[in-house]
């Protein structure tokens, strides 16, 4: 079958080759790939900054956000047939007390496993193979929005976690600062405005793009830092939420940096002001100055 690999920490290895198809096991499902999506991690392992091969393997099949059809699957386990369509998700579990409890994105050792990024293939070939616990049956009426649950379900914990700390102590946010407009950036864009937040959306395109459309088609109010220089402040008081993925991509009334973490890191800004990271990668260093701040 045909597959997207790379040689994981060689820049440039990405290709379209002819591997053997999978084998599944008795606790896995067979699936047909339907889409996958090309996210800013994929780039990065294409890079050679990271990614890892599964045990015995010289390559890495890609791809780890995907729409798929199971092809074949013993029983009916978890309520998934044959012929269903799924989303898996990305990540498997080690044996960590957070892992345990299924909370898999809270990893305290590390020794997880990601499809397409850490020690399991991915999505990015014809057929593939997921544990049928970790999919996610998907109605066919949204066959053509479905393989965005994965980028989804990053900006959703993002989201989720900020107002779940804030729990200890009356907060009512009434605006949003995000940067960058990539797909997590629109999609949290679009959480948020369905919570009746105001949201100002940063980014590098110009007001006539696609980004810009879609940001402001929510009711948010875009920003192309590029045109427009100069610090973004509030208009009046009241609470800040700020997330993205890159910083660097405005000035904002409260410094941001160019930080990534393995998991969601959510930090506690000045006065009250929270910062949402979502991405990957990069080191101790910065998350100290980061937390420092």
């Amino acid at each position: 079958m045909r597959a997207l690999t790379v040689t994981p920490g060689v820049k440039n290895s990405i290709r379209l080759e002819d591997i053997d198809p999978p084998t599944p096991s008795s606790s896995q499902a067979l699936l047909r790939l339907q889409e996958i999506g090309i996210c800013g991690t994929d780039l990065d392992i294409n890079q050679g900054f990271y990614g890892e091969a599964p045990a015995g393997s010289s390559y890495l099949v890609t791809g780890h956000e995907s729409l798929a059809t199971v092809e074949s699957i013993l029983g009916n386990a978890h309520g998934i047939s044959r012929g269903d369509l799924v989303v898996p998700t990305v990540r498997r579990p080690d044996s960590c007390m957070n892992c345990l409890k299924g909370e898999s994105d809270m990893c305290v050792t590390g020794n997880y496993r990601e499809h397409g990024i850490k020690r399991l293939h991915g999505f990015g070939s014809e057929f593939a193979v997921s544990d049928v616990q970790f999919l996610v049956k998907v109605p066919s009426k949204l066959a053509d929005v479905a393989v965005l649950l994965e980028p989804m379900s990053v900006a959703e914990k993002g989201v989720y976690q900020a107002f779940k700390i804030q729990e200890r102590m009356l907060w009512k946010p009434k605006r949003v600062l995000i940067l960058g407009a990539g797909p997590v950036g629109l999609l949290t864009t679009y959480l948020l405005r369905l919570k009746g937040l105001q949201v100002v959306v940063t980014a590098t395109r110009a007001k006539d793009s696609a980004k810009a459309r879609l940001a402001e088609r929510a009711g948010a109010v875009y920003v192309n830092t590029g045109e427009q220089s100069g610090k973004i402040r509030p208009n009046h008081g009241g609470d800040w939420l700020g997330s993205g993925r890159n910083a660097g991509n405005g000035h904002a009334e409260y410094e941001w940096y160019h930080v990534f973490s393995r998991n969601l890191l959510v930090n506690n800004g000045p006065r009250g002001h929270w910062r949402i990271l979502q991405g990957c990668c990069l080191g101790q260093q910065d998350l100290l100055r980061l937390s420092q701040r």
